[in-house]
């Protein structure tokens, strides 16, 4: 037992079934290995799910919520409540921020884990801090490109998913090119196979296709649901199983319904273990316009299934080896899909070669590889810390 554990808050905008939040678990659950950590997670939104809730209870994880600044609700017309709202924001704010300054100076590391969601709040917190960038390139240039400065100040590293935005960020900011580094997220392959073999599929549909994503706009269900449209007109009996759930789901499935296409495209809802309808599927496709480091496209690759890409900047061409280990179409490019999904139905393309080269550069992914990398960071920085304290 060590007795002077490496105390280590992560920030999270929220804690739902996502991506980033299984990474947080198997970034927990793996470091909790070397018996020398002690975990916070603080959240801006309020942990709801039982199985969140459970996994930081068994892993002796702290939960630290704080005040909802969205509890005020969307920004009024009106000018009087627009003003008043104003007020009431930089109040919740400023809350946030005083419980912060009380809180984290208590930590060896902070990690903003959740794409820099607490930049603005950390500035004046003077430890090792680190952020993990989930998204691609364009996103961070969209958003944040005025404030580089102070981020890149602010933060000890910037961690990129993908060799791709690392390099990406590094031409667009060279000043700072010592602070970003790329590390994977870490995946428990065996643990994934294993969960395979159990989970539910769909024994009833010899072939079908999947597609695992939150509902909502940044997924992009309409290039699929547009090529669906187009593939049944040859292939009546095609499946696609649409598994997740979010804010537009009421109207994408209102959409399948009008184009008499509801026994085609199957909502499935949230899976508590997808890995089967993975495992079983003739290919998944991903149709997002920008992704960090795609989960479900990694997952796929582990369980020997072909994915359908959309060229998502920074993110799938590094994943599916240029094309050589998936198959990539342009963004929002229904068209190419349908050609793409109608190929693989008909077995035109050597399916087994693409699935073999990604088979095979699979390794590095594997969570215990990442996990050390991300060990060796931690202790780095605590060090350099330890260091300058003195």
């Amino acid at each position: 037992m060590v007795k002077n554990k490496i105390k280590v808050s992560f920030l999270m905008y929220q804690v739902i079934t996502g991506g980033i939040e299984k990474c947080l678990l198997t970034i927990i659950k793996n470091l909790s290995v070397y018996d020398k950590y002690e975990f916070t997670v603080i959240t801006k939104k309020e942990i709801t799910s039982k199985y969140f809730l459970e996994f930081f209870k068994n892993y002796n994880v702290k939960i630290l919520t704080l005040p909802n600044i969205e509890s005020i609700g969307e920004k009024p017309h009106s000018l009087f409540k627009k003003i008043i709202w104003k007020i009431k924001r930089k109040k919740i704010k400023n809350k946030i921020k005083e419980i912060l300054n009380n809180k984290l100076p208590e930590s060896d590391l902070i990690i903003d884990y959740f794409n820099m969601s607490f930049w603005d709040l950390i500035l004046d917190i003077n430890k090792p801090k680190i952020t993990f960038w989930h998204a691609s390139t364009m996103m961070f240039e969209k958003y944040y490109t005025n404030v580089i400065d102070k981020i890149m100040n602010s933060y000890s590293k910037f961690v990129c998913l993908t060799e791709e935005t690392k390099n990406n960020l590094i031409n667009k900011y060279p000043n700072y090119k010592e602070k970003f580094i790329h590390i994977y997220n870490p995946f428990n392959i065996e643990e994934i196979k294993k969960l395979a073999e159990v989970g539910e599929y769909p024994k009833d549909s010899n072939k079908y296709f999947t597609f695992l994503g939150r509902f909502h706009e940044d997924k992009d269900h309409l290039t699929v649901i547009k090529a669906v449209e187009l593939v049944v007109k040859k292939i009546p009996d095609l499946k696609v199983y649409f598994i997740g759930e979010g804010s537009r789901f009421k109207e994408y499935q209102k959409l399948v319904n009008e184009k008499n296409l509801e026994n085609n495209i199957i909502f499935t809802g949230v899976l508590d273990n997808p890995y089967g309808y993975l495992k079983h599927a003739t290919a998944n496709i991903l149709s997002s316009p920008s992704e960090g480091l795609s989960t479900v496209l990694i997952e796929s690759q582990i369980l020997n299934t072909l994915n359908i890409s959309s060229d998502t900047p920074s993110c799938a061409r590094e994943i599916l080896l240029n094309g050589d280990g998936g198959l990539l179409y342009p963004i929002g490019d229904y068209l190419k899909l349908a050609e793409l999904m109608e190929k693989v139905w008909n077995y035109d393309i050597d399916k087994e070669l693409l699935i073999n080269n990604a088979t095979n550069s699979i390794s590095r992914f594997e969570s215990q590889k990442i996990i050390h990398e991300l060990d060796k960071l931690f202790e780095e920085l605590k060090e350099r810390n330890n260091v300058y304290e003195k």
